[in-house]
């Protein structure tokens, strides 16, 4: 239940019930079809998504990505990954304290700067 609420607080209320496509075509005829039911349709042309592997920050705490609690087809993780950057956020170990995490931004960040 609580990554669900992870899940919930990350990705934007419109992308739960937003229709998938891979192809324009089928995107603007389903837009098209739903303008007035306000319904969205989210196109999604190269599937990238692949599963993460987090091993190298077990040290920091992290356990894994939200994009690893749940099961899905690899475009519906990539659609959530476009609209809520789940996987962007990261799980932590529940003994790991407000300080280390502080830390552990800390130090992340300064080593995207460098």
């Amino acid at each position: 239940a609580t990554h669900r609420n992870y899940l919930e607080q990350n990705v934007p209320r419109w992308a739960w019930g937003t229709y998938i496509t891979q192809d324009d075509r089928d995107r603007d005829k389903l837009s098209q079809a739903f303008k007035d039911f306000g319904l969205n349709v989210m196109n999604i042309t190269n599937v990238s998504y692949r599963e993460p592997d987090v091993s190298h920050l077990r040290s920091w705490g992290v356990t894994h990505r939200l994009d690893q609690c749940f099961q899905a087809e690899p475009i519906v993780k990539q659609a959530l990954c476009d609209a809520g950057n789940v996987d962007r956020a990261f799980v932590m170990d529940p003994k790991v304290t407000d300080e280390q995490v502080e830390k552990l931004l800390k130090e992340t960040n300064d080593v995207g700067a460098a």
